[in-house]
């Protein structure tokens, strides 16, 4: 399970991926940032969540 403290950086690293997948497959420079990158962070967070790779804020808080 991805700790608290590191899943803002799993995330980003999981997001640059597709990054650099998409500038390789279209050839051109790609970033996403803004509010693509929170929609797809939070969706990746979700997921995850529901995969038990991510701790849920319920389960972390009853310990």
């Amino acid at each position: 399970m991805i700790d608290e403290d590191l899943k803002e950086e799993f995330l980003g690293q999981v997001i640059d991926i597709f990054d650099d997948y998409l500038e390789k497959k279209s050839g051109k420079k790609v970033n996403i940032h803004g509010e693509d990158y929170n929609s797809i962070r939070d969706d990746l967070e979700q997921m995850m969540k529901n995969w038990g790779v991510i701790e849920k804020e319920e389960e972390r808080e009853l310990g």
